[in-house]
């Protein structure tokens, strides 16, 4: 997936499911609306330089700088939501985008793609969730 394509796939998401309840924070529910609200971010203000998560060769070595880049917008909270199989709507969002990134993939002859999830080893069960997932 490329910057352009999460970009799109936000977007999207705004307008479709905006009332979904997509995390918990301070013990409340928070609609993706109200993320968004909170970040004072609207679809309008989106753009593939605002995300800021495509690697350059400054990245390459530093895992510092890759995850940073792993942030849309610089906030965990979106990636939380639509880069992550272990939160509130269980992947749901993740799990759509592959399923584009796949799509256009099998349209293309000539493109290859190696996925790859993260275990970060802090929790017994993340093995038993990825699977689930």
């Amino acid at each position: 997936m490329n910057q352009k394509h999460l970009l799109r796939f936000i977007k999207k998401s705004m307008k479709v499911h905006a009332d979904d309840v997509v995390r918990i924070s301070d013990g409340k529910p928070m609609t993706l609306k109200e993320v968004f609200e909170a970040l004072n971010l609207t679809t309008y203000d989106l753009s593939v330089d605002m995300l800021d998560v495509h690697a350059d060769r400054n990245t390459f070595h530093r895992f510092d700088k890759f995850n940073a880049k792993y942030n849309p917008i610089g906030e965990s909270s979106l990636r939380e939501i639509y880069l992550k199989t272990d939160n509130y709507v269980e992947g749901k969002y993740f799990a759509a985008i592959l399923k584009e990134v796949i799509s256009d993939l099998e349209e293309s002859k000539y493109q290859n793609a190696e996925f790859r999830l993260s275990i970060y080893g802090r929790k017994m069960e993340e093995w038993d969730r990825l699977s689930k997932w």
